[in-house]
């Protein structure tokens, strides 16, 4: 594992950080939510009194956090190990992001990032790998707007039904598969009230929520923001959510498929993404619907990557139980106008010149949106800098018109294929591959022990492991 120059300066960032402290107690904070996204998207940290979460170097974490499973499972790696004494990482406060909570003033929250000790960024940190081609988008003069959806279940808290792990005993947040319902019992009024005051004071970018097909099912939209910040808004909602969830005697999951009833969808994460240069926006089609070069290009750079690249937009043993065209749910690398099961969908809206945009289809609730959109934005910078061009849109059903290359159909054949591609260690790097495989084949070799033990399990339906491992954990 190779380190390169250090981005950040420890006591420069003191010095902020104690200057935005001074305001923070000024203003009757006492206590600080300290977060950080791991490598699977998932927010942690710590609460601290204010004048330690002031600390230039931070607080440290193991490296094994980069490499955890499901449920927290512990995953040995060249990265993390005895041999190397689990080094540790530096979780340091970004003086710009602390918010103090109107609904709890004594609290803040404050997003960090990571630094290895010497200041450099970790090799693993999805975070410093979506600024890297963030920025060498930006260097054409090509600004990145990106916005995402998230659908998810709310379910009733019953602490002795989770402990015993009757996940299917949990009453949904909603009798009935009601879309856009208003009037849904029991009502979400006050939820979705608590939440958008939320969102706003910890900059989450929320800016619509809606009941969706599944009971207890809902989804949320947020708002348009440059790529990094699209992301960090993605993975801090999630926590933010869990919390609000468990405040209002609820439990959320973004399992994407619990496996409740046939009737349920499964849960997706749109990604919505533009192309900007000098203020116009790259997506939008010319008078004869033609779209512009930058733009084809970049969905042929999307579309050639993405069935190597599989693994990041379905990265669990559950996220395969999602793949269903048939339930809007893209099975191929396959691209259209308005086409809602094809993986890359062409939307224009009545406003062209504001909302044409890419909606990638594929990504379920489930994955790091860091790791997605360095994917999506990589292989994209990739179609244009070779000029590449797509194939025509598709028409109907694109696996029975074979409208693009066949997605990976199991979680082995796509951990073998993003380990094998010379595309995703071209993008990521040999190390990020080499380390998140590992921590996918021992993902797979779990659950595959686990039907060892249990061979009377229907493999072809959601298992109890799943929710075991998933339920709560996403």
């Amino acid at each position: 594992m190779t380190r390169g120059h250090p981005v950040v300066d420890f006591e420069e960032r003191g010095a902020l950080l104690r200057q935005k402290g001074e305001q923070l107690a000024a203003s009757g904070v006492k206590f600080v939510q300290m977060e950080f996204a791991d490598v699977n998207g998932h927010v942690r940290g710590k609460i601290s009194p204010l004048s330690k979460a002031l600390s230039p170097s931070g607080f440290g974490i193991s490296t094994l956090i980069q490499t955890i499973l499901s449920n927290d499972q512990v995953c040995l790696t060249p990265y993390s190990n005895f041999e190397n004494c689990f080094p540790k990482l530096c979780a340091v406060a970004d003086p710009e992001t602390f918010r103090q909570w109107s609904w709890k003033p004594h609290m803040a929250s404050v997003r960090c990032e990571i630094f290895n000790e010497d200041g450099t960024s970790p090799a693993i940190d999805p975070r410093s790998q979506l600024k890297n081609v963030e920025s060498a988008l930006a260097a054409r003069g090509i600004e990145v707007k990106a916005a995402l959806e998230y659908e998810f279940f709310l379910f009733q808290e019953d602490d002795k039904a989770v402990r015993e792990r009757r996940y299917a005993d949990l009453l949904p947040f909603g009798r009935s598969a009601s879309v856009y319902n208003l009037a849904s019992r029991p009502s979400c009024s006050a939820f979705a009230e608590a939440l958008f005051e939320r969102s706003e004071c910890v900059d989450l970018k929320l800016e619509a929520f809606h009941t969706e097909y599944g009971e207890g099912m809902f989804e949320y939209v947020h708002d348009i923001g440059n790529a990094l910040a699209a992301a960090d808004a993605a993975v801090h909602a999630k926590l933010h959510m869990k919390q609000l969830a468990g405040e209002h005697g609820l439990i959320a999951t973004y399992m994407p498929v619990i496996g409740r009833q046939e009737s349920d969808t499964a849960s997706g994460a749109h990604h919505n993404i533009s192309l900007w240069r000098d203020g116009k926006n790259l997506m939008q089609p010319d008078g004869n619907g033609i779209l512009s070069t930058t733009a084809r290009h970049f969905a042929a750079g999307i579309l050639s990557t993405m069935s190597d690249l599989h693994l990041i937009f379905r990265p669990w043993v559950n996220s395969y139980r999602r793949m269903d065209r048939h339930h809007f749910s893209p099975e191929n690398a396959s691209w259209g106008f308005d086409h809602h099961t094809a993986a890359l969908r062409v939307v224009h809206g009545p406003t062209p010149a504001r909302t044409s945009r890419y909606e990638v289809r594929v990504p379920g609730a489930d994955v790091n949106p860091y790791l997605c959109m360095t994917a999506i934005l990589a292989s994209g910078l990739r179609g244009i800098e070779n000029g590449m061009e797509p194939p025509a849109y598709a028409v109907g059903d694109p696996v029975e018109n074979g409208n693009g290359e066949m997605f990976p159909r199991t979680y082995s054949e796509s951990i073998a294929r993003f380990e094998r591609s010379a595309l995703a260690r071209a993008i990521f790097g040999d190390f990020f591959v080499d380390i998140y495989a590992e921590t996918r084949k021992a993902e797979l070799q779990t659950f595959q022990n686990w039907l060892a033990e249990n061979p009377a399990v229907d493999a072809d339906r959601v298992t109890q492991w799943e929710r075991i491992q998933y339920f709560e954990w996403l």
